[in-house]
């Protein structure tokens, strides 16, 4: 077992589970990557004779084709915590990816071969957050302090696994449900967490992790965050849930951007069409989609001048927005709960979405 402070180790792991049939349909996208318009993989939770299993599928046209690539051995997340399990994908390149949540496993050849990653310092199967920031990938997991636990971030150079922790700790709130959020884009990244409302914050500034205010801490709600560059930010929060809002406003989803990589947030127009906001991306610094719930399930808003007014361009009966990325300014991903036909992209800023069939 490595002791505090040195790098964590690979270990072969349990013999591989079954592989799914290229021809089996999936029965769940857990998670999507591009690394430019064209090239991208899809995490997927599929039909195979133990009943769900992996698939990892890459495409090289855009989405309109896909080939199957060699899975790690391990299955799909339950969702009960601590559980042995993966839930989402990132590449940095057509070499370097992770399948994460809350395993961590990397490959360095595209699939050909995966290292599971074993963080020292931290609770095993404890990654929740996963983003590729410049030319290092960083991970937000828990730290095995069970007397004060506490998320941490970690990371490691892209091409390798020497992974390390960096940072200081951020101490669980008093809320129910400390959720991680991480950002990342430019070469810069943002840490923050959310119990009930934002508690703690870090962002990646010269290649070091140091101190930030996130947005809306005084607002008495949660908060979720996206960027377009190193200084263009926005938080969509829902003010007034658990506190008064510092502004005044009343119970409802309002935008704060910023133009200054985060130092300063400011509110943007007014009332968003929704209570509060599950998931946020930003195409440009004008270009902004938030999913929220609505009356029968999530609605898609969209703005197309900073957040100042909204349009709902979307909406998804009984359906729920897990995850808003783009890739470029006018192609996006949005991937619903893990049902079938849950992966839509968009070609237009995020005007129309259409669903991704594989």
């Amino acid at each position: 077992m490595p002791s505090p402070g040195e790098s964590p180790t690979t270990s072969e792991g349990p013999p591989p589970i079954p592989t799914p049939e290229a021809s089996l349909p999936p029965f769940g996208v857990l998670g999507v990557t591009f690394v430019s318009a064209t090239h991208g993989w899809a995490l997927l939770n599929a039909v195979c004779s133990s009943g769900g299993c992996l698939r990892i599928v890459e495409t090289t046209d855009g989405g309109s084709t896909w080939t199957d690539i060699q899975p790690p051995p391990v299955p799909p997340s339950s969702g009960i915590p601590a559980m042995r399990g993966v839930s989402s994908i990132r590449f940095a390149n057509a070499r370097d990816g992770w399948v994460f949540g809350p395993s961590l496993w990397s490959t360095h050849d595209d699939g050909a071969t995966w290292n599971e990653i074993q963080l020292s310092g931290f609770r095993a199967d404890s990654i929740q957050q996963l983003e590729v920031v410049g030319s290092v990938v960083a991970a937000v997991g828990s730290t095995a302090d069970q007397v004060a636990p506490a998320f941490r971030l970690a990371e490691s150079a892209i091409g390798g696994d020497d992974w390390h922790a960096v940072g200081s700790k951020s101490e669980y709130g008093a809320g129910p449900e400390p959720t991680p959020t991480l950002v990342s884009t430019h070469g810069m990244a943002w840490f923050m967490q959310v119990d009930r409302v934002p508690v703690d914050g870090s962002r990646r500034v010269n290649g070091a992790w140091q101190a930030w205010q996130p947005p809306c801490a005084d607002e008495g709600g949660p908060a979720v965050l996206a960027a377009a560059s190193a200084t263009a930010l926005a938080a969509a929060c829902q003010v007034g849930a658990w506190g008064p809002s510092a502004h005044g406003f009343p119970f409802g989803g309002r935008l704060f951007t910023s133009s200054d990589g985060g130092t300063r947030f400011d509110p943007v127009g007014d009332a968003m069409p929704i209570d509060g906001a599950r998931s946020i991306a930003m195409a440009t610094p004008s270009v902004i989609v938030v999913a929220g719930p609505g009356e029968s399930g999530d609605e898609l808003l969209r703005s197309g001048d900073g957040g100042k007014t909204w349009a709902v361009v979307a909406q998804y009966d009984g359906r729920f927005v897990r995850y808003l990325g783009f890739t470029t300014a006018t192609q996006g991903v949005l991937l619903l709960d893990t049902s079938t036909n849950g992966f839509l992209m968009t070609h237009d800023a995020g005007l129309t979405w259409q669903a991704v069939h594989f």
